[in-house]
């Protein structure tokens, strides 16, 4: 018989007994396929979907903190060696779903918190971006490195930029960090935070005197944020740099283009509002509102 680990005919009754920590229920699922080779391939919500889809059980365990559930997997030949799809230890997981007693429980148990995953991300990195302080805190307390990046050129401030998490970022402010490092594609924790759409994250990088720096592809940040942003996000860009709301980039597209093709109704509407051309032709003699 093939030890490779198959998907799972009950997933979603796994995953409901590993969120309630239900051991009962486990041992129910554990006689009709042995959880240690199944693969839990449904999700919930958005971050479930993001951290365990297509997950070892083990790590559905750890990322939901659920310790009972984990020790019964672990009892039950789990390794606590096993990665996902995208070589992401348990560590990784219990980083992401931000419960610090999985977390020490890990630590009791050896869990590497240096193992890189297939993206070269450390399991501080996936508590970064999950906006999870104390578990940031806790890692870097016991000597984890701080100053990597990953596959992207990414670091751990812009991971927390992206978090929309003011206070992971007001705390990784303080562990000597290049405010304006670019990623390979030229984006700065700054775009990171206006992916994010939050106004308070953008607010902190701008008293900072963050760079300006436009990710690749745009002429400036404020084009970048009429895309990728929130309204209120873009109202502060153009309250407090006056950017131009008819500057051409060399396509001939204007801001209210780059809010059209991101689908920012309320952007648009604000731009319209402001005095945007809605009959500018770009290089292609498309206007934006066609």
């Amino acid at each position: 018989m093939s030890d490779e680990p198959k998907v799972s005919n009950s997933s979603q009754y796994i995953i409901d007994a590993i969120q309630a920590d239900n051991v009962s229920n486990l041992v129910i699922a554990n006689e009709f396929e042995e959880l240690n080779k199944t693969i839990l391939c449904i999700s919930k919500e958005e971050r479930i979907a993001e951290m365990t889809k297509d997950a070892p059980a083990i790590s559905v365990a750890a990322y939901e903190g659920s310790i009972k559930a984990f020790q019964y997997l672990v009892g039950n030949s789990a390794s606590i060696a096993s990665v996902d799809s995208k070589n992401r230890t348990v560590a990784h997981f219990a980083a992401a779903g931000g419960h610090l007693e999985m977390i020490e429980y890990l630590d009791s148990m050896h869990a590497n918190f240096n193992a890189l995953d297939s993206f070269n991300r450390t399991p501080i990195y996936y508590a970064c971006l999950y906006g999870h302080k104390d578990v940031i805190v806790w890692l870097t307390m016991i000597g984890i490195n701080t100053e990597g990046v990953d596959s992207n050129g990414e670091s751990l401030l812009h991971a927390c930029a992206l978090s929309g998490n003011p206070e992971v970022v007001e705390y990784m402010f303080n562990n000597d960090v290049d405010i304006n490092m670019k990623s390979l594609r030229n984006y700065t924790p700054l775009a990171n935070a206006i992916v994010s759409k939050s106004k308070e994250v953008v607010e902190l990088f701008l008293a900072r005197n963050s760079q300006m720096c436009p990710p690749d592809c745009y002429t400036n940040i404020f084009n970048f944020a009429c895309e990728h942003g929130s309204c209120e996000i873009c109202e502060l860009l153009l309250d407090r740099f006056h950017f131009d709301i008819n500057l051409k980039e060399t396509t001939g597209w204007i801001p209210l283009n780059f809010a059209i093709k991101g689908k920012k109704e309320e952007t648009c509407l604000m731009l319209i509002e402001r005095g945007s051309i809605i009959d500018n032709e770009d290089m292609y003699m498309a206007i934006p509102l066609h």
